[in-house]
């Protein structure tokens, strides 16, 4: 539910607004050389951006009590180069192809990579007047074409279209990829050769290769029916109402009269969610269906060798307490005989369900067979080495949480070796890389690994063998940048809550401030709160709450609480169907804990921010709060009324605005029911007027009942700005500094 974030907020498909174009719906067979193809009529694969933040500031010390503004402090962090990118590391910035090569932008001009040989050559160079707007590039199957995508024109909130070029590298041709250079939704080569196909005005077409002139169209509907991509409703549909009705075919492109619609679930309404489509083999398709609230799937898998196909159900899931997070591809064995997933698995001594790995073959009711277990979480499967049959995953530790390494599970043993445990940073070789990402390319020949936390991230290149091959980014300018900058002091806690759990909390500290109690610090707490996110991890961060406690003193914190990911399913689903409860009093009640513990905070200026999820949460917080342990608190872009917001990612976690469901829930979510805690509080309210996502419609209502009750509080709205306000970034973060200098001033008294 939210945008690019200052922080960390992650989580799969949990975030309200995780950035993923929902455009790439047509499912190519990726080993078979037998022109097979998937068409979905609106397909669900919605994803969900993480949280965004925003900016605070103030008063020092006790001498500063009586001003509302502070002298930043020599050689500290400013905000001029927050805005300006100066805190952000250099992610990794290539794009695999078919045949473990990368291609990537080196000073302006777009470069070859092969790492089997050890060889680059440039694709394009920086003076072509093509790289204007391109904005995305691939390479055929057969290396010798090269796709642009030029002129962006965003259509919804994750879809677009877009001119397409093809190039032939062996000669610099350049050829429009669509007649008339009409714009795409959608263009996706073949897996093999350089055949492609393409959606244009919600229907599909295929050519059998780039210079071939014939083009065979797939689909011919007209009206509401959308082909090969979403429509603009199954990208945000209002909770409770009707969502649009998926449906999944196979054609033969050798004869495109032949045409099958697969199967779905008979247990299942027409309303079901198509979660995932991939390939097994060169004759099997499997697909994962999932009921309308997503606590039941089922996992299909279809032969195409038949007059017509043959649908087998490999399994039914249901979860008793919670949801089903199956929105990413089964990862299949070679032959595609099986395949590995991460599902909730029992732990013992009732420990509850935690994420593991577990491997199926693909027949009539199979069995799960568990290759990982413990009291951690696996947070991704990345590879799978065919030649040592092995499978990479990242996890977290049963001793630690905010911990990622990569891993290999042999699914013959079960032996488990961790590949980035020994790691150290690249600048300082005290510190490990306790927080790892990886990436691997098509055919697992390599993969990349970024070493991403503690320190500032680097980036390596490893083979199948997992020997250094290169290393791809240090990210030394920001390493030297940091070396003459004062920034934030980390420290990490837990306390107990309720419920038996432990709620995990991260103080970004002002660097050399005094910790006897003798100064007293004002305290921010970002909130998002969302399920299955988290915020406490040991990755590299340095953002605008960064730049709050180096510059501006202010003690900048984030608590992960029920409802959080990464600790198992007991404390995931706390909150289950009851949006704004749990997550919340975890917030008022652990920040009340940080102001009696640490004699250092100013318990009389404490407040409290978040956005999107986060906003909600920071509103719900101070109208819930009873004892004043915020003093002020700041909602941008939130969501009010969970009926308002987007059906699959609302009912996921609540279920049904009905009264045969959950209707008493949606009504004790409702941040519009709570304006009498708002009142003699101090609150400030900001959306854009253009927000596809978190409506602008849900402010308007919340700011219309303040009104019409007579609470005072103050607005901001941003014309035609998005969810992201990225437009008006200086002018939002000093607004925001100015209602915190307000909000954190001392009385006389």
């Amino acid at each position: 539910m939210t945008e690019t974030t200052n922080s960390t907020v992650n989580g799969s498909s949990n975030n309200m607004d995780f950035e993923h174009s929902n455009q790439d719906l047509i499912i190519f067979n990726k080993r078979s050389k037998k022109r097979k193809y998937l068409i979905s009529g609106f397909i669900v694969v919605f994803f969900i951006i993480l949280a965004v933040i925003a900016i605070i500031f103030f008063s020092k010390n006790d001498d500063d009590i009586k001003t509302s503004k502070l002298n930043s402090v020599a050689a500290a962090l400013t905000l001029e180069d927050y805005l300006n990118g100066k805190f952000q590391p250099r992610p990794f910035n290539a794009t695999w192809t078919a045949n473990d090569q990368l291609i990537y932008s080196d000073n302006g001009n777009l470069v070859l990579l092969d790492l089997r040989t050890n060889t680059s050559s440039m694709l394009l160079n920086s003076t072509d007047s093509i790289l204007l707007t391109a904005f995305d590039f691939r390479l055929s199957a057969d290396g010798l074409y090269l796709l642009v995508a030029l002129n962006y024109q965003k259509l919804f909130r994750h879809s677009f279209i877009a001119n397409y070029v093809i190039i032939e590298l062996s000669t610099g041709a350049k050829m429009e990829a669509i007649k008339d250079n009409s714009p795409a939704q959608l263009v996706v080569w073949s897996p093999v050769g350089n055949g492609f196909v393409y959606v244009k005005e919600n229907n599909i077409y295929y050519k059998e290769s780039a210079k071939n002139d014939k083009t065979v169209q797939i689909t011919s509907t007209v009206g509401y029916i959308s082909n090969g991509v979403p429509d603009w409703v199954y990208e945000g549909k209002l909770s409770g109402t009707h969502n649009p009705v998926v449906s999944l075919h196979y054609v033969n492109l050798e004869d495109t009269s032949i045409t099958y619609e697969l199967t779905t679930p008979d247990n299942f309404s027409k309303e079901n969610i198509l979660s995932t489509v991939e390939w097994a083999n060169d004759d099997v398709v499997t697909a994962i269906w999932m009921n309308r609230i997503q606590n039941e799937a089922v996992i299909l898998a279809y032969n195409t060798t038949t007059t017509s196909p043959v649908t087998t159900t490999i399994k039914h899931l249901k979860s008793e307490h919670g949801w089903l997070e199956l929105f990413t591809p089964p990862l299949f064995s070679k032959n595609g005989d099986s395949f590995v997933m991460i599902l909730s698995q029992d732990q013992e001594n009732n420990a509850g369900g935690y994420r593991h790995i577990v491997l199926y073959n693909v027949t009539e009711n199979a069995e799960a067979q568990a290759l990982t277990s413990g009291k951690f979480v696996v947070t991704g499967i990345v590879g799978w080495n065919f030649e040592k049959d092995l499978i990479y995953y990242l996890a977290n530790t049963e001793e630690d949480s905010t911990v990622q390494h990569l891993y290999t599970v042999s699914p013959l043993t079960k032996n488990v070796t961790c590949l980035s445990c020994e790691l150290k940073s690249q600048h300082n070789s005290s510190l490990p890389c306790s927080y790892n990402t990886a990436d691997f390319s098509k055919n697992g020949s390599f993969y990349v690994l970024t070493c991403a936390g503690p320190d500032v991230p680097q980036t390596i290149i490893f083979d199948k063998n997992d020997q250094k091959t290169l290393l791809w980014n240090e990210n030394k300018e920001l390493a030297a940048y940091l070396q003459k900058k004062q920034h934030p002091i980390i420290k990490k806690m837990s306390f107990d809550i309720a419920g038996g759990f432990k709620a995990n909390i991260m103080l970004r500290l002002p660097p050399n401030m005094d910790t006897s109690g003798q100064v007293k610090y004002p305290m921010l707490v970002n909130v998002y709160g969302g399920p299955d996110t988290y915020q406490v991890i040991d990755k590299f961060a340095l953002d605008w709450g960064s730049y709050l406690a180096a510059n501006k003193s202010v003690i900048y914190a984030a608590i992960d609480a029920r409802g959080s990911g990464l600790r198992g399913d007991n404390l995931l689903f706390a909150g289950y169907r009851n949006l704004g409860t749990v997550e919340v009093i975890d917030q008022i009640n652990v920040t009340k804990l940080l102001q009696k513990t640490l004699p250092y905070v100013d318990s009389s200026r404490t407040a409290i921010w978040g956005w999107s999820y986060g906003g909600y949460a920071s509103g719900m917080a101070l109208a819930t709060d009873t004892e004043g342990i915020f003093k002020c608190a700041i909602s941008v872009a939130p969501v009010t009324d969970w009926t308002l917001y987007d059906s699959i990612y609302t009912e996921r976690y609540m279920g049904l605005p009905t009264m045969s469901d959950n209707f008493a829930g949606y009504q004790k979510s409702q941040l519009l029911r709570k304006y009498e805690g708002i009142r003699n509080k101090k609150y400030f309210l900001i959306h854009g007027t253009h927000d596809d996502n978190v409506h602008y419609q849900q402010s308007m209502l919340w700011s219309k009942i303040l009104e019409f009750n007579d609470v005072l509080f103050r607005q901001q709205s941003y014309p035609d700005e998005d969810h992201s306000l990225g437009s008006v970034r200086p002018h939002l973060y000093h607004t925001l500094e100015s209602f915190l200098d307000d909000c954190f001033i001392k009385s006389d008294s």
